[in-house]
C-alpha cells in the first residue's frame, strides 16, 4: 500500500540520505496559465520616437544648409585660384645675407628689384 508523505517528513527522510522517487501519475496535473495580453501601445510611449526623429530632420536640414554655404565657398576659392594660374612678368629680386661669428646663415632678406 502506498502512503502519502507529508512535506516535513519529507525533508526529514532526505536529511537522512534516503533517496525519495516520486510515482508517476500522483501529481496533480495543473493546467497552463495563460500568457498575459501585453496592452496596445499608446501614442505617450512613442512620442520619444517622434521627437528623436524631429531632431534628427532638423539636423540633417542644418547640414544641408551647411553643405550648400561650403559648396558656394570652395566654387569662389576656385574662381580665386584661376588668378593665380595665369603667368605672370618675372620680377628680379635682391638678396642680403646675413651670417652669425660662425659664419653660418642668420638670416636673409629678399627684396623685389634691384638694389645695388
Amino acid at each position: 500500500m502506498i502512503r502519502k508523505v507529508t512535506a516535513s517528513e519529507l525533508r526529514g527522510l532526505k536529511k537522512k540520505g534516503a533517496r525519495v522517487k516520486r510515482q508517476l501519475g500522483t501529481a496533480e496535473a495543473k493546467a497552463p496559465e495563460p500568457k498575459p495580453q501585453k496592452p496596445e501601445p499608446e501614442a505617450v510611449e512613442h512620442a520619444s520616437m517622434a521627437a528623436s526623429m524631429e531632431a534628427s530632420a532638423q539636423q540633417q536640414a542644418a547640414a544641408n544648409v551647411l553643405l550648400a554655404r561650403n559648396s558656394e565657398i570652395i566654387k569662389e576659392f576656385a574662381k580665386s585660384l584661376e588668378k593665380l594660374a595665369k603667368p605672370v612678368k618675372p620680377i628680379p629680386y635682391t638678396f642680403i645675407v646675413k651670417r652669425d661669428e660662425d659664419k653660418l646663415l642668420d638670416r636673409v632678406f629678399a627684396r623685389p628689384g634691384i638694389v645695388e
